[in-house]
């Protein structure tokens, strides 16, 4: 895992998240950034749509739509999220059971943690049982 010293800034999250995932697309301003990119966590699992936001001093912020995510029933039974939006079929998904810094990159930690949060999503879909591990919010 990368650190960048004493933070890492808005430019070198910019430049790890378009080397690891040009097909992503970035929005920024000198302390905040959004990035959306589509994924597949692996193979035979379905594509969704990531929306990542930080401010620099914040904790990064993840939602996600599309994929199984579409055809689940209901958003509010899906396990370890802080909250959905039933008009956008969109889960704001739990990674802090994750140690995080402001000197990682988010290329480096939120997005392979998000395509893991998403198998372990079709796993529960497919069981019934959550296998990620980590703490539910409250």
């Amino acid at each position: 895992m990368r650190f960048a010293s004493a933070g890492a800034s808005t430019g070198q999250q910019l430049l790890a998240l378009r080397k690891r995932y040009p097909q992503g697309f970035l929005k920024h301003r000198c302390d905040s950034l959004v990035w959306r990119c589509k994924l597949a966590p692996m193979a035979g699992c379905e594509q969704y749509n990531v929306r990542l936001t930080w401010k620099k001093g914040h904790i990064p912020e993840v939602w996600v739509d599309g994929g199984a995510l579409s055809r689940c029933k209901d958003l509010a039974a899906v396990p370890h999220k802080f909250g959905f939006d039933e008009t956008k079929r969109s889960v704001r998904i739990c990674l802090q059971r994750r140690e995080w810094n402001q000197g990682m990159l988010l290329a480096d930690t939120y997005v392979p943690w998000t395509m893991e949060w998403l198998v372990d999503f079709e796993l529960w879909l497919a069981t019934g049982e959550w296998l990620g591990g980590g703490e539910h919010p409250a």
